[in-house]
């Protein structure tokens, strides 16, 4: 499950939450986009956030992990592009 909410404070921002409460959740089909518009557009804003973060181009990212990438691409976005302030917070409950 994800939300996204806008932070009230001085500044302002956007808090970007995920929680989990099984494991297999973290692990999903994949990039499901089909048009390659699509494609380019999710592919180019995944090597910006890899570049910002110094992570190797060549790892994967639209994998059974892409919904994590999808999550830190719009971090990325947010502060990078945006200029606004963004926390992403990842819940696991266990138990």
């Amino acid at each position: 499950m994800g939300a996204l909410s806008c932070v009230e404070n001085r500044t302002g921002g956007v808090l970007l939450v995920e929680s989990k409460s099984h494991v297999p959740e973290i692990f999903g089909n994949g990039c499901g986009a089909e048009a390659a518009s699509s494609i380019k557009k999710i592919e180019q804003a995944i090597a910006a956030t890899k570049q910002w973060l110094h992570v190797g181009q060549q790892a994967d990212w639209k994998g059974p992990l892409y919904q994590s990438a999808n999550r830190i691409a719009h971090l990325y976005f947010f502060t990078e592009i945006l200029r606004i302030e963004a926390w992403l917070v990842n819940v696991y409950f266990t138990g």
